[in-house]
């Protein structure tokens, strides 16, 4: 949100985890528009203004919800929570999360649009705990699998 109190409309892919609904409501409750991109149109209405259909794995980005958004929010990817990490739920992890910014930045960079945020869920997880009491920004990022998958995003967002 900008400082001068200006309702924006935001644009939140992962909308339907547990992270993207309560910053939906939050969001929402301040008077801003809020659109998700999700693979399931039929529902989430009751949440947000409106649901545009994406398919990360078929290359499909509804365009609308895209040139209408002032921030992006991209909370999408495999959920961290509901299986144990395996090598083959780590890969799918990792994989999720960059394919679907790539194909959220590539949708982006073909149209006309006044989007002036991207937005990235992160964890604090990427900073090396043992070593700091608190974490900042500026604090070097971890060696743990998802200080690896976030630095990844990080520098698969620099556009």
């Amino acid at each position: 949100m900008n400082t001068l109190g200006k309702k924006q409309t935001i644009l939140i892919t992962g909308g339907r985890s547990l992270l993207g609904r309560r910053l939906t409501e939050y969001l929402r409750g301040r008077g801003h528009r809020i659109l998700w991109l999700t693979r399931d149109v039929s529902g989430g209405m009751d949440m947000c203004d409106e649901t545009f259909f994406w398919d990360v794995d078929q290359n499909i980005v509804a365009e609308h919800p895209l040139k209408e958004a002032d921030i992006i929010i991209h909370l999408a990817g495999a959920s961290l929570f509901t299986e144990r990490w395996s090598q083959k739920r780590k890969r799918e992890i990792l994989r999720s999360r960059l394919r679907s910014s790539r194909v959220l930045l590539n949708a982006l960079s073909k149209i006309e649009h006044h989007v002036h945020t991207i937005i990235y869920g992160s964890s604090v997880s990427i900073y090396d705990h043992a070593k700091v009491e608190v974490a900042h920004e500026e604090d070097a990022m971890g060696t743990s699998f998802l200080a690896q998958v976030f630095n990844a995003l990080e520098h698969e967002a620099v556009v």
